[in-house]
């Protein structure tokens, strides 16, 4: 999974600047949890842990408030292109950024006031724990933003390759025709949103908010078939019914975006 990312940090880091349909989710994810923090009204004293930082863009965007920042990722890349970022910010100061593992993070108990990790769980082998350790990080009513991506989400829906309503029929076929599985490679794994409720719950959670975005890129069999313009016309108007409270297109992003609080020992 690291070597993944190595290879496409530049991408990652385009992610943010670019006018795509994947890229304007990405960016509206972004959006989602900067406001959320801006919602919480934190003391710039606040010490804030963004786990997979990425190319940076949330972890300078918080250091500029001014916030105080660690930032880790397991990829050396995304450390080097996040602290780039930050000296052209000239955030320095207030903004730390080292590699680290979401699965033992060396933090000592009760460090932060926040923590965000977008886009890190569905690539972890034992999300649970990553989980544990971002509530061990985190002070007695600690504030967490996670986002998981959503099994039940509109753009695998109607793929009839990503469709998990199909894989068993997908897998009974291939029993049939005694077709041998694919060597197994880093995909993102998507979890039902009341799993990852479950989830942060064991830890220790309590939700306060949650909601779903993201409804592109439309793919089929994996290929986009909208054009862009249509696409992100299409994209926009699925996330302002959602956001309207529409029954089931309102759960049907891609992204599960969670705000959630550590509860008092």
């Amino acid at each position: 999974m690291e070597r993944l990312f190595e290879a496409d940090a530049d991408f990652w880091n385009d992610v943010y600047g670019g006018a795509d349909v994947f890229s304007a989710v990405i960016q509206r994810r972004h959006a989602t949890a900067a406001g959320w923090v801006d919602q919480l009204s934190l003391a710039p004293t606040v010490p804030v842990l963004e786990i997979g930082c990425g190319a940076g863009a949330l972890a300078v965007e918080l250091a500029q408030r001014p916030m105080t920042v660690c930032a880790v990722d397991s990829v050396h890349a995304m450390v080097a292109l996040t602290r780039r970022r930050a000296a052209a910010a000239g955030v320095q100061q207030h903004l730390q950024v080292d590699l680290g593992d979401t699965h033992a993070l060396e933090f000592a108990d009760s460090t932060f006031g926040l923590v965000i990790a977008l886009g890190v769980l569905p690539w972890l082998h034992s999300p649970a724990r990553a989980v544990y350790e971002m509530a061990r990080v985190l002070k007695p009513g600690g504030w967490l933003i996670v986002s998981a991506d959503n099994r039940d989400c509109l753009v695998d829906r109607l793929d009839p390759v990503r469709n998990p309503l199909l894989a068993p029929i997908k897998r009974a076929v291939k029993r049939a025709l005694k077709r041998p599985d694919p060597p197994a490679a880093w995909v993102p794994r998507g979890d039902r949103r009341r799993d990852t409720d479950q989830m942060l719950a064991g830890a220790g959670f309590r939700k306060i908010r949650g909601l779903t975005c993201g409804f592109g890129p439309l793919t089929l069999f994996h290929r986009r078939v909208v054009p862009h313009r249509l696409g992100a016309a299409l994209e926009r108007g699925c996330q302002r019914l959602a956001e309207r409270g529409v029954p089931w297109i309102r759960s049907a992003g891609w992204h599960y975006m969670v705000l959630a609080r550590k509860e008092h020992a």
